[in-house]
């Protein structure tokens, strides 16, 4: 508490108190000179605990359309603490309620209150979901930036493909999605690998349902892509967040297990680099890269310097 209380000052913001009750207040007038602070009042109320007064709420409200004037690299920096705030679920609906969301994020509040079907998504509607996502993927450690985006955006496609048959469904909601993903990372001006992996993530994040289907090529290229890992972690907490089975997530990192310890290793050194130790090429050479080899299999060797050390003492003398 004495850390927010700290930022608390930092910020200009005051806090209320009457009685056992308390408020985070800002005066009107600091607002209007920097609307950013907006995204900093939702951290640090979400953060601490403690609502935000009715009067610095509706001051927000009306200055929250000034936040489109922010620019990229600023945006992001905004959105990016609150998504690592280690509370976001909450900090996002303080943003909500300052109507900095609509502002910044209109994708999102579109979410709210369309409706899922309860068999597989008991907790409610889209924008719940989203943020009980977040919430699942906080409880795990290591999450960054990127990551946390993508869960935020997994869903965005959703309000837009709605439709009524047998139940409700959204038919390609991934790949509408990843299109949606993409102009939010235009906004946040998101470098260009950056956004390439936002879009795989969220048009990506259906794969998983096919996962036990798919023939081994299929499945290989699936679970061994670089970034599966980011994937795996933001479809668990998918699955956490509604009907809680991961089992396609196990399936799949089981699988991702088994051909990795089918992928043969790159050599840890080569003919070149016993030719820039002084050696001669010729048979010896099969010799000594062979040795190395078994050498690392069994636990001796272990970077491509340890064996350059081995070659250099036992083959050159030095």
């Amino acid at each position: 508490m004495n850390t927010d209380m700290r930022e608390l000052e930092r910020l200009g913001f005051s806090l209320l108190e009457r009685g056992e009750k308390k408020w985070l207040a800002v005066e009107a007038n600091l607002l209007k000179k920097a609307p950013a602070r907006i995204f900093a009042l939702a951290k640090l109320s979400a953060s601490c605990g403690i609502p935000i007064h009715t009067l610095t709420v509706e001051a927000a409200v009306g200055l929250s359309p000034e936040l489109v004037k922010i620019g990229g690299d600023q945006l992001r920096g905004c959105v990016e603490d609150i998504l690592l705030c280690g509370h976001s679920a909450k900090a996002i609906r303080r943003l909500d309620e300052l109507g900095a969301l609509s502002a910044v994020l209109p994708e999102l509040t579109a979410m709210k209150g369309v409706p899922q079907p309860e068999e597989f998504h008991p907790e409610g509607d889209v924008f719940t979901h989203t943020l009980l996502c977040l919430t699942m993927l906080e409880k795990e450690k290591g999450k960054d930036f990127l990551l946390m985006l993508a869960t935020l955006l997994h869903d965005v496609g959703k309000p837009a493909t709605i439709s009524r048959t047998d139940r409700v469904r959204f038919n390609r909601h991934e790949s509408v999605g990843a299109v949606l993903a993409l102009k939010v990372a235009k906004r946040l001006a998101l470098t260009e690998e950056e956004r390439e992996t936002l879009g795989y993530l969220v048009k990506a994040h259906m794969r998983f349902k096919n996962v036990k289907d798919m023939r081994k090529n299929r499945l290989k290229n699936f679970v061994l892509d670089d970034r599966f890992q980011m994937l795996v972690s933001l479809v668990r907490a998918d699955c956490l967040a509604s009907h809680g089975d991961t089992s396609d997530c196990d399936f799949a990192v089981k699988a991702r297990e088994e051909f990795l310890l089918n992928v043969p290793l790159a050599p840890l050194i080569r003919g070149q680099d016993l030719i820039e130790l002084g050696l001669a090429p010729g048979p010896i050479f099969s010799t000594i890269l062979r040795e190395v080899e078994e050498k690392r299999k069994a636990g001796k060797l272990q970077t491509a310097e340890d064996a350059l050390s081995f070659v250099r003492k036992h083959y050159t003398g030095t």
